[in-house]
Formats: C-alpha cells, structure tokens, sequence
C-alpha cells in the first residue's frame, strides 16, 4: 500500500490498496507516543480509487472519515492492523 501523510489531529497518514482497499494510520494515542510507537492502523474494504480520490483531496480528513466512512462499516468493513 502506498501512504500519503495527511497530519491531521485524528488521522496520520492515509493509503489505496487495489483491489479496493483504504488504508488509515491514526496518530498515536498517548500511552503509544510514550513507548514511541505508532499509531493503530486499520484497513477498509470496499473503497474504490474514486472514494480514495475524494477523500485524499478533502480539506478535512478528519471530518471527512468520520462523516463518509467511519459510520458505515456494513459498506466499508475494516480490520485492525496488528
């Protein structure tokens, strides 16, 4: 998957994945910036490059995740990254 840093408050970096796959990295949680870790990644089915291209360009990524995706995991279901 390729990522795209974003640096937002929430999201970090945001990557596509064909066939269908959207990628998030949030920025770490403090407990994990004390051990120096990164944040918890998740991958997202269903998302076309389409999708990927409106929300890439949003001014807001973070309200962008929580208005179109995060909402709608029969849509786009995920899976936490270990």
């Amino acid at each position: 998957m390729e990522w795209k840093a974003v640096n937002h408050p929430q999201i970090a970096e945001i990557g596509f994945e064909e066939p269908e796959k959207l990628g998030v990295r949030f920025q770490p949680a403090k407990w994990q910036q004390k051990k120096n870790l990164p944040g918890n990644e998740y991958h997202y089915s269903g998302f076309d490059n389409d999708a990927f291209a409106l929300f890439s360009a949003a001014p807001d990524i973070d309200a962008y995740f929580a208005e179109h995706i995060r909402p709608f995991p029969d849509k786009y279901p995920f899976v936490k990254v270990a």
